[in-house]
């Protein structure tokens, strides 16, 4: 190979590039509104860089060990040298600052998420408790009553069903009827019914265990038994076995569990 294409092949057309580089790395670093995703594009940029930085050295370095060159070609191939190896170095030094930075900024970002989703959760259930504030007494008042009447009828349609006048069809009971499909007559069914007339609606006094359709003031209430936890606490097991004896003394009524009785 001749001089002057060692010469040639050591040159450093990069330095423009690397100079361009260096300035947008400090600019994105200095950028208030960077983001993680911008600056892990950067630094991809940046290691390659960094790479033909040191291919670029190595190259000259090489060049510069050949003999026939003159120590004037030798001192240029050396000075090309050292700024790639410069290069080389401040760009590696740029990509690890850009690590740095991308891992700090996804943890803000992922910590700016996290602060969204509980501020938007919080937002959700005070819009909810509104709700269930202004509508739930009336809707469990009403719930209540109807299961009460579903009871009430249903017991009358069992009652007929085991005495029936002659020749009459089995009654069936007004969930049957209301949701199409059979009760009251001894209709086994391949999955349990999930009935209404058997549901447990929750009181809404705070703290109360206990709750069907009956009489408001039969409630038990963690309020007027000493040794509950105090409202706004979970009842614990020695809370609910005492729920279960107010129950029982109280002689309050358990839910129905009517499932097609004949």
């Amino acid at each position: 190979m001749s001089v002057n294409q060692n010469l040639k092949q050591a040159s450093v057309p990069s330095d423009e590039n690397h100079t361009a580089l260096s300035d947008k790395v400090a600019a994105l670093l200095s950028d208030p509104s960077r983001t993680a995703a911008s600056m892990s594009a950067l630094s991809v940029e940046v290691d390659a860089a960094a790479t033909q930085a040191a291919k670029e050295a190595e190259e000259a370095r090489m060049a510069a060990l050949d003999p026939r060159l003159t120590s004037k070609h030798v001192a240029d191939l050396r000075r090309i040298r050292e700024d790639a190896e410069f290069q080389a170095e401040r760009m590696i030094a740029a990509a690890a600052a850009l690590r740095t930075e991308v891992a700090q900024l996804e943890e803000t970002e992922k910590e700016a998420a996290r602060v969204a989703a509980y501020e938007a959760a919080a937002a959700e259930s005070r819009a909810v408790a509104d709700q269930i504030v202004a509508e739930y007494p009336e809707l469990a008042r009403k719930l209540m009553a109807l299961i009460a009447n579903i009871r009430s009828a249903t017991e009358q349609v069992v009652a007929a069903n085991q005495d029936r006048p002659k020749g009459r069809e089995p009654l069936r009971g007004p969930e049957g009827l209301a949701r199409g499909f059979n009760d009251c007559a001894g209709t086994k069914h391949r999955r349990e019914v999930v009935r209404i007339m058997n549901s447990l609606v929750a009181p809404f006094a705070p703290a109360t265990y206990y709750a069907w359709p009956i009489e408001a003031g039969k409630l038990v209430s963690a309020e007027s038994v000493d040794g509950f936890t105090p409202h706004g606490a979970w009842p614990n097991a020695s809370d609910v076995q005492k729920g279960m004896e107010l129950v029982a003394a109280d002689n309050l009524p358990a839910p129905p569990t009517f499932d097609d009785p004949a």
